[in-house]
This record gives C-alpha cells, structure tokens and sequence, in this order.
C-alpha cells in the first residue's frame, strides 16, 4: 500500500474522529490551569467532528476534494486556540493534496510539511514546547523518511512514533508544563488524531465510539437555515419505513455512500430515515426494500437557500447600513443584558466552558446591517477563532482583543459613532490596556501553577494567567485578588456575581469593600455567569 484513495482517507478521518472523542477528557486533564472549561480535547474534538460531518459521503471522490472540502469545514468549525491551529494545519495540508486523485508517500509528507509551515504562521508568537513543536516534528521525520521504500502504513507508523517522542519531551520544554508534570494537550491531540488515521489503515476499520450511553442526536436546522457552504448535498430527504418483518441492518452505512447528516431510527414497526443526498431516488429506492413508504418529505436546499439569500438582500437594499455594529461572546443572563443595554446588536453564548467557533462568529456578524462590525471575544481562547472569522468576512470586521466580558463595558461607554473606524478601533485598544480584570472560581483538580499546590475544590483568585490568591472562603480569596489588583490609580472596582453566588455572599463583599476602599466608586451587577463566583474590573 504505497498510495492513499479517496475512500481510505475519508475511512482514516472517521477513525481519527472516532478516536478524539474517545481520548478528550483524557486530553482535557492535561490542561496546566485547573479551571473547569471547555479545555483542548473538547475544542479540537468539536473543530475536528465539524469537518468529518462535511464529507462522510465523499468516498468517491479524489484525494484532493475530500481534503479541500475538510479545511473550508475546519477553518468555519474552528473553537478556541488549539481548534484554530488545527484548522490551520488542516488547511496546509489541503492546499498540497488539492490537485491529487490519490496520495503517495512523498505528496503525503509534503502535505504534513506544508501543514506545520502554514500553522506556524497563523500564530503571531510561535511557542516550542506547544502542538507546533509535534506538528514540525511530524514534518521533519515525513520528509525524511519519504525517500526510504516503505509502505504508507509503515510510514505513518515510523512518522507517529517520532511525533510521541517529541511530545514526551514537550514536558521539558516550557516551564509550566514540567511544574504540572504534563506533556502539551494540544500535542496530544495531534498525536491522537494520527494514531486514530493510521488504525484505518491497518485493520481496514473505524476505531468505534466508546460512549457509556447513546449520544443524542443534534437538532437538524431547517435546509433554508444552512449556510450555502454547509450545503454539500442539495435535497434533505425524509420518510418513515413501514417495517415488513425487516430490520434496517446497513441503511445507514447505504445512505452515507450517498450522502451525509445519514440519522436511521428504528423500533418495533418503524424505521425513522433522514438523510442529505443528491439522489433522493436511490434512498427512497433503500426504503422500498425494507417495506412501505409514509410520510415522504423531500426539500431543496439550494433552491430553499437561494429564496432566503434573495429575500435577505432584498430587505437589506431598503434599510440603510448603519455606521457601526457589534458582536459579543457572553455566558450568564445578565451579562447578556447588560450587553443589549450597552447596544450590543449579537450576544453569542459561549465563554470558558464552551468557546464559540468561527463559523458562530461569522454567523452573528452576518445577521448585523452595518457597514464596519466590531467583535469582542472576552476571552483569550477565542480571539484567534474571531481572527480567523475576520479573515473570512473582510476589513469591515474588526475583532477587539477582549479576554474577559468585564471589558465590554468599559469599552461601549467610550463609544462615539462619529468617529472613523480607526479612530474608534484606537479608542477601544487605549480603553481596554487600562483596565484589570480577574476572576475567581474553583479548582476541579490536583495541580501545582506558579509554585502553588492547588488542591480540587480549593477557590482560585485569578488575574492575568496567575492564581494571586487561593484559600476556601470565596469572599476572603476575592478581597485578597482585589488588593492585588488595586493601585493608588485605581479609580472604579466593578463586580459581577455569578449564578452559584448567595446574595448574602454578595451584601458581605459589598460591605468589606467599601471599608476597605473608601475612596475608590465599588459597584456590584448579576453577571449570572457560569463557573466564576466572581469577574472583576478595576480602572
């Protein structure tokens, strides 16, 4: 096996996936910060299933269709920091595959190359130690080994090995991760991923899912709701089996070689049957040899699609553009109305326990009439998803490097829409380099960050990436965090309580903080936010 086809590799992506998901919270726990979040495994699982979804029916097609259909997927499925770097090496990858029917040895390690290059220069600071440092490591051994007469899974098998040794070492590397005894999780991923691709081609199987119990399906969006790029097959098609004594046996697999979004439901007289496919004739043609058709429902959604584009611009034409709009990630109810109030036109759920992707952002962006759009991710782990967005939609959308969503605030009240975008996007970046945020939450593991020994349950004060304060009462742990922050500058400290907060919890703090800053304005807002007790801003 010297060559990979389009089938092989549509079968060695499913594995990869398959095996992602089976290894995430694994990758999960090697996370340095023991904060509860959505974490490396979830994000590159998330980014990754994306793009698998896009071309499970893409099996006949060349090499070069299925990858390049995969990197538009993973570029728009894309969450948080390792989700976009893997969408990057992705895209690589893809761009050196493109005109290839089938894969050999050399075009394969040439791909892996082109991937490393491409992911290194969409992070602005590369750092060893991190998934670049695994990704150039896979690199280098492909390229090295492409001249030895080897088989594809020999290959593969020599490149993954050398890819975990390197990733072994990644422990030594950054100082953070030797702390907390850990290898990179973004590196992990990576490897993960591999390894998943390369069972396929060994056993000629998929690695199975290990779920404990059956996921739930995702809710299906009406066609005309798809995004025209999401359409990779035109007609959703609907019936119900009238069972003859016949089970569903392989349907599924028959109508994912037709297609994708293949969802097969079977009980004791029916089979529910859904599926997007060009040739609805030839699911209906399944159906009929299982029993009687009902309910049959068959849309068109380009054509659905095209109607709503239509209608959209057609409204879009009467209404004048307004000057400026604004998108902001958000968890908590009342950070979310504190963001309407604030004028903010699209709050997009997410945050630390679920980083919006790309393809989010640019959905919100485009339900806003405005000739420049402004975004504020309010968190690190976002910001280069809304970088990326911003590659896709164009100039007129600037994205705002928020880390927190207690900035949003301080940056809407300094908004005047007579100035130019320049000048406004100015305004906001001096704002928000004079603002300090921290937050407080707990630990949901043992770990050891900035030579402390943080214990599961332990309450966290954090500020800029560090723990500054750790204790088990939330109140003390947060006056402590407050003090750090605060200088003889300080002129507002702003409070958000979170859900789990008690409101005598909150009167308490209220109460200390005012004796213990007298002269500095304190003032208290329901965030409502998942997983910190508290989020601060001090100006």
């Amino acid at each position: 096996m010297n060559t990979i086809n389009g089938e092989q590799l549509v079968g060695m992506l499913v594995s990869a996936c398959n095996q992602i998901e089976n290894k995430k919270e694994e990758i999960n726990r090697l996370n340095v910060f023991p904060v509860p979040d959505g974490d490396t495994g979830t994000n590159m699982t998330l980014t990754f299933s994306k793009a698998v979804k896009e071309i499970m029916g893409l099996t006949t097609q060349p090499v070069g269709v299925i990858s390049d259909k995969m990197a538009s997927a993973s570029l728009r499925g894309a969450r948080g920091n390792s989700g976009v770097i893997l969408s990057q090496f992705i895209r690589g990858m893809a761009k050196q595959l493109k005109p290839l029917e089938e894969a050999d040895i050399k075009q394969v390690a040439d791909a892996i190359k082109s991937g490393a290059d491409v992911a290194y220069a969409a992070v602005m600071k590369p750092t060893e130690g991190t998934i670049l440092t695994v990704m150039r490591a896979l690199s280098d051994k492909a390229l090295e080994l492409c001249g030895q007469e080897l088989e594809m899974p020999a290959f593969l098998e020599q490149v993954i090995a050398y890819g975990n040794e390197v990733l072994a070492k990644t422990i030594d590397m950054l100082p953070k991760l030797k702390q907390a005894n850990v290898v990179d999780a973004g590196g992990k991923g990576l490897m993960t991923l591999f390894e998943g691709a390369l069972y396929f081609l060994q056993n000629n199987e998929v690695i199975e899912v290990q779920t404990k119990e059956k996921k739930a399906e995702e809710p299906e969006a009406p066609a005309a709701q798809l995004a025209e790029e999401d359409i990779t097959f035109g007609y959703c098609t609907e019936f119900i089996i009238l069972k003859k004594n016949k089970p569903a046996g392989n349907l599924r697999g028959k109508l994912e070689k037709i297609g994708d979004s293949a969802v097969v439901v079977e009980d004791d007289d029916i089979i529910k049957v859904h599926v997007h496919t060009d040739n609805p004739d030839q699911a209906l043609g399944y159906g009929l040899k299982i029993g009687q058709l009902i309910n049959l429902k068959i849309d068109n959604m380009r054509y659905q699609n095209e109607q709503l584009k239509k209608e959209r611009e057609e409204q879009e034409k009467s209404t004048p553009k307004k000057k400026y709009g604004f998108v902001s990630v958000a968890s908590g109810e009342g950070f979310k109305s504190i963001y309407k109030e604030l004028g903010i036109d699209q709050v997009i759920f997410g945050g630390q326990s679920m980083n919006p992707s790309t393809d989010d952002i640019l959905e919100a962006v485009k339900k806003i009439h405005a000739e420049t759009i402004f975004v504020f991710p309010n968190n690190k782990n976002i910001i280069l998803a809304a970088e990326q967005a911003k590659a896709l939609y164009g100039d007129n959308l600037i994205v705002i490097p928020t880390t927190s969503m207690a900035e949003v605030y301080s940056l809407m009240i300094m908004y005047d829409e007579n100035l130019g975008k320049e000048m406004l996007e100015g305004v906001f970046r001096d704002a928000l380099s004079r603002i300090k945020t921290g937050q407080v939450t707990y630990a949901v593991r043992d770990s050891v960050v900035n030579d402390l020994a943080i214990k599961e349950g332990d309450i966290m004060g954090m500020q800029g990436g560090r723990v500054v304060s750790l204790g088990a009462n939330i109140n003390l742990v947060t006056l402590n965090l407050i003090k750090e922050m605060v200088d003889e500058m300080t002129e507002i400290i702003t409070i958000y309580g979170g859900e789990d907060l008690k409101e005598e919890q909150k009167e308490e703090l209220m109460e200390t903080l005012e004796k213990e800053f007298p002269d500095i304005d304190v003032t208290y807002s329901k965030g409502e936010q998942p997983i910190y007790y508290y989020i601060i801003a001090v100006e």
